[in-house]
Formats: structure tokens, sequence, C-alpha cells
């Protein structure tokens, strides 16, 4: 088994998305091999998921210069802010079955959220998994056109009865692609994801994340999982094939942010 940790500090919005894919890619065509990341962004960027309706998930008239992409994963739309932490995490088929990581997006989630509020309370945060989810999650109507942290799917983080984390997943080829926003510096709200609900506390004057806040924050991640996997993870060396895989990657998300991409398809 090999296990690899990363982290991209203060990073371009479609480079994210773009290594996040690239990853799940590694995983696929290398099964017995486990990838977590940690990054952040610069400038800030609108997500949206990877199966809604482009017409419902963000307000297209308020976007302004924020950039947009569509992620690999589900969920919903979200304003990534330059406060926030996002954690990836890509499992190969075998690294899944092997370290009983779960067999069902339920089992896998559960497990990485744990691992994640383990990760907060050392941090200094308490905070629970949430072991169902809202009423509005089984309309079709509210999946397409409320924001991510609006609502509260099974086994997201909360604090203080506020969201705190959201994840998403997408499974292929027996290998899993999960990430998720990490709020720990607060909440900022974006016009084109306009919020009705109190399931966060809103602070549009909070900060970028800086870089000791960041490097603590992923040491205390990535010890989390070594704890579970009694094993080091350790850094993600890039080949210059690999590199220039993720550029290519790059400049495939860059010019097709707001499609279903091939690469997507096909796994």
């Amino acid at each position: 088994m090999t296990f690899r940790f990363i982290s991209h500090f203060a990073a371009d919005p479609y480079f994210n998305m773009a290594f996040d894919e690239w990853m799940f890619d590694k995983v696929i065509s290398t099964p017995d091999m486990f990838i977590l990341r940690l990054y952040s962004w610069s400038p800030g960027a609108i997500t949206f998921g990877l199966n809604q309706r482009i017409e419902k998930a963000y307000n297209h008239k308020q976007v302004g210069e924020t950039p947009v992409i569509r992620r690999a994963t589900g969920g919903r739309a979200i304003f990534h802010d330059e406060s926030e932490l996002t954690y990836g995490l890509a499992i190969g088929a075998e690294v899944l079955e092997s370290q009983k990581i779960g067999k069902s997006i339920s089992e896998s989630s559960l497990l990485i959220s744990t691992l994640l509020v383990d990760t907060l309370k050392k941090f200094g945060i308490e905070s629970a998994v949430t072991r169902q989810s809202i009423d509005e999650e089984k309309s079709k109507d509210f999946f397409h056109s409320a924001p991510c942290f609006e609502s509260v799917a099974k086994y997201e983080i909360m604090t203080n009865q506020h969201k705190i984390i959201a994840s998403a997943q997408r499974r292929a080829a027996g290998s899993v692609l999960q990430h998720g926003s990490i709020k720990i510096n607060g909440f900022k709200s974006h016009p084109a994801l306009l919020l009705k609900d109190t399931n966060v506390l809103i602070d549009n004057k909070i900060e970028k994340v800086q870089s000791p806040q960041f490097q603590r924050f992923a040491k205390l991640l990535k010890g989390s999982f070594e704890n579970y996997f009694s094993s080091p993870l350790e850094l993600l060396e890039l080949s210059e094939s690999e590199k220039t895989a993720i550029n290519n990657k790059l400049i495939y998300v860059r010019n097709n942010c707001l499609e279903k991409r091939d690469s997507i398809k096909q796994n």
C-alpha cells in the first residue's frame, strides 16, 4: 500500500479542481494508492455538483468575476472563500477494501467524517457527525437550487448547531474521490448563493487563511489519518510526466469548467 499527502496553500481554483480530478485518475490506475490533500483558494470560487442543473445551481446574474467550476463529485453549489480550508481524498480500490474504509458511500463517509471530527478536536473545535439529513433533502428542486451550506446531509459535521464541514463523494472503478469544505474561520456569503437558513453563521469580515494556521491544520489532519492506517503518509513527489498530466488537466478544466467533462464521464 502507498499512502501519500500533499498540500497547496492559496491555490488557483481551476488548479484545485484539476488536481483533485488527477488524484482520482491516479488511484483508479494505481488501486493500492491513497492520497490525502489539504488546500486553500486564491481567489475564491464557486463550485457546483456534478449532477446539478446549471440554470438552478446559482444566480448567474450575481456571479461577477468569481470563477465557477463544476465538480467531479455530487453535492450542491458552494462558495469557497479565501478563509476556507478544503480537504481532498483519493482512495484506490485495494486500499478501500484492505483498510476497511467502507463498501458503501455511507460507510466511507462516516469513517472520513469521524477522522475529521478527531482533527477538529485536536485543533480546539468540538464538533459532531450528523446522523440524518433534513427533510428538504428529499425534494428534487431543493437539491438543484439550494446552496450546499443551506442543507444538512447525513454524516456532515456540525459545531454549535451550525454546519462546519460539507463533503461530497464520487465512486468509480472501485475507487473513491471525496473532498469537502472546512469552515473553521467562519462563513462568507456570495450574492450568487444567497442563504435562507441558519445552518451557518455568516461573517463577511473574515480574512483569508494564513499559512501558520493552514500548516497546523495540515499536520493534525495528516496525523489523524496516519493513526487510522498505522502508517506514515509520505509526501507525494510528482514526476515530470505527472506534472505534465496535471497541467494538461488544468487546461482542460479551465476550458470546460461548466461542463460534465470527458475525464469525469469516462471514470
